[in-house]
């Protein structure tokens, strides 16, 4: 069972600004594997989401440049930054819920790298 402290830190991990909380908390509630836990998770979920926002910004630069199917493809990739943000928003969100239920939701794929 964790503590109502444990469960507050573990909901900070992912607000605010997403995986800065996170270093915050996994610095302060290093004794704890719950707020590790979480923190780990916010730090791996924002260099992702930060990695993605950086290729899908490189490949609208690229193919900006190309007369008009340049246009498009980059509207695409505005279209898919914009889903991305919301993904990732809603996600966050959903975590720092679980976590201060108490729980640990481990995210599928990126588990792996926590």
């Amino acid at each position: 069972m964790t503590s109502e402290d444990e469960r507050l830190f573990g909901l900070l991990a992912y607000f605010p600004l997403g995986f800065i909380g996170g270093i915050v908390v996994y610095f302060i509630k290093s004794e704890s594997g719950f707020c590790r836990f979480h923190a780990r998770q916010s730090i791996v979920l924002g260099l992702v989401l930060i990695g993605v926002y950086i290729i899908l910004s490189v490949l609208g630069a690229i193919f900006v440049k190309i007369p008009f199917l340049g246009w498009l493809v980059w509207l695409l990739l505005g279209v898919g930054w914009l889903v991305v943000a919301i993904a990732g928003t809603a996600l966050y969100l959903y975590l720092a819920i679980k976590a201060f239920l108490g729980e640990k939701t481990e995210i599928p794929i990126l588990s792996r790298y926590i």
